[in-house]
């Protein structure tokens, strides 16, 4: 249970940098 749990960790926290690093990259590309 307890890997099971750290897996899921692990990828939710994988999708929402992924998601950061988007919003974060566009608006440094539009001022640009």
């Amino acid at each position: 249970m307890v890997t099971l749990f750290v897996v899921s960790t692990v990828v939710v926290y994988g999708f929402v940098m992924k998601y950061v690093l988007q919003n974060v990259t566009k608006p440094a590309q539009s001022t640009k």
